[in-house]
């Protein structure tokens, strides 16, 4: 496998701003794998990593990305917030120091993730993963107004994120009032590739405001 395709090879220049972006695309297209080495490769640069787990536990995203040869149990500057394990309704799971009880709490949820970054006392990239799961617990004008909101105050604090949706988990509209908010949305999909014996994932930049990019669909996994 050669390296993960990365934000930086949509951008026809570099940028300095903090970005925060939607990424989006059906199950098992590549979301997820991207997001996680947008992660990795900031922790590399001595950039600070925050990642919000709703739908697994952090040990299990730790190990997918050491699968990946993206090892980062090492890393000091990477916390997670498990929002995932308050599931099994036992706190005795809970294995972080960064959680929440309950994903329809949407202010506990931004003071878990002030904290976090306060904790890294550094410039950092946040994975959301995903927020098509905080839409599901709690009323999407309410959802929409949370990710509004922490969007403002990442930018305000310098900080840069992704945040994860599935395709089709949301309504039409509420899926272009996030692309409103956010500074831009890229895309996931897979095709079938016979030649390749299998089906190759690929992504796009659909577009960023104000910054100069390709909208062209690269192979996620590129030579």
């Amino acid at each position: 496998m050669g390296r993960i395709t990365r934000l930086k090879d949509f951008l026809q220049h570099d940028v300095s701003i903090p970005l925060n972006l939607l990424i989006q695309g059906c199950p098992g297209s590549g979301k997820k794998i991207f997001c996680q080495n947008y992660i990795y490769e900031g922790l590399k640069q001595n950039i600070g990593g925050v990642y919000v787990s709703t739908n697994d536990f952090p040990w299990e995203v730790v190990e997918v990305m050491k699968l990946q040869k993206m090892d980062i149990s090492q890393h000091a500057n990477i916390r997670f917030i498990d929002a995932f394990t308050f599931r099994l309704g036992d706190p005795a799971q809970i294995k972080t120091k960064f959680y929440i009880q309950n994903l329809a709490d949407l202010t506990s949820l931004s003071l878990v993730v002030s904290k976090s970054l306060d904790d890294l006392k550094v410039k950092s990239r946040i994975v959301v993963d995903t927020l098509s799961a905080i839409f599901v617990y709690n009323n999407p004008q309410v959802a929409l107004k949370f990710t509004q909101n922490l969007i403002a105050k990442l930018k305000a604090m310098g900080h840069s994120s992704i945040f994860i949706v599935d395709e089709g988990m949301l309504e039409s509209r509420i899926s272009m009032a996030l692309e409103s908010i956010c500074d831009g949305v890229l895309e996931t999909k897979f095709e079938n590739k016979e030649e390749k014996n299998g089906l190759e994932l690929l992504v796009r930049c659909k577009f960023i405001h104000g910054v100069k990019h390709t909208t062209k669909w690269f192979t996620l996994f590129r030579e």
